[in-house]
């Protein structure tokens, strides 16, 4: 129910039991289960969801709009209150920080023999930036659907051994969904980043980092999964050490010799 959540919002709850070969009686314990009053109290959740995965950037800019209205219009105004939401969303994070999840999601990754790294449409800019810092440390990593979005293609390269560290916030993309169920079928570690625990991703894995990414914006507030990257990046180029300077030093010798960087 949770893979297809548009179905359950429109299907009976005869057609739900017999598609999982099952009864009616079973579907209403599930629900009395997890504290509805029974299925259509359970399925409203479904309808909630697919109503507002269809209109979700126009709600929110309409929130936002309205919200605004009892503001005042200026610039500053409006930086203060971006300021604000982002800053409660690092608060929020840090509230959240699991330190033995966030040292195995860094042994995973340092025992990997690939990474692949996943981030699609809005923070698909998190998984460049991870990945183009922890390759001038290390250089086992690549980044997954970039250009010509070949996702299958790269998808298949994954199998024992490797890594998937997938990044994925509200509202969720299905293909990145879609591609951490691959990689667990095909015998690869699974890391998650998201924004809760019932997240589509974070139920794939017990590898989940969560972030608050809360605000009334048509975009996705990134701040505090560049803080979570930023932490994740310091905290491996300590546990490589001198491997990690050797790395670097080939690499500035090579940007020296193509004129890559520039003081001023």
């Amino acid at each position: 129910m949770l893979d297809s959540p548009a179905e359950v919002a429109v299907k009976s709850i005869s057609q739900i039991a017999n598609e999982h070969g099952t009864n009616s009686s079973t579907v209403t314990r599930l629900a009395q289960r997890l504290g509805f009053l029974g299925f259509s109290d359970y399925q409203q959740i479904f309808r909630d969801y697919v109503r507002e995965g269809a209109s979700f950037y126009s709600t929110q800019v309409r929130n936002f709009l309205e919200s605004s209205t009892t503001r005042s219009n200026s610039a500053d105004s409006i930086l203060q209150q971006v300021v604000h939401e982002e800053w409660g969303n690092v608060i929020a994070t840090l509230d959240q920080f699991d330190k033995r999840k966030f040292k195995n999601v860094v042994s995973l990754i340092l025992k990997a023999n690939r990474i692949s790294i996943l981030g699609l449409r809005s923070v698909f800019t998190l998984a460049f930036y991870f990945e183009y810092y922890f390759k001038l440390i290390s250089g086992n990593i690549r980044i997954l659907g970039s250009s010509g979005y070949t996702l299958a293609e790269d998808l298949a390269h994954l199998g024992e051994g490797d890594l998937l560290l997938a990044i994925s916030i509200k509202p969720y993309t299905k293909n990145t969904i879609i591609a951490c169920q691959e990689a667990k079928r095909q015998g690869a570690e699974l890391v998650t980043i998201t924004d809760s625990y019932s997240s589509p991703i974070a139920i794939e894995t017990k590898n989940t980092l969560i972030v608050s990414s809360k605000g009334p914006y048509f975009f996705t507030p990134l701040v505090s999964l560049v803080i979570y990257m930023e932490a994740l990046l310091s905290e491996l180029v300590k546990s490589l050490g001198d491997k990690a300077i050797d790395k670097l030093k080939r690499t500035e010798e090579l940007f020296e010799r193509m004129n890559i960087e520039t003081e001023g």
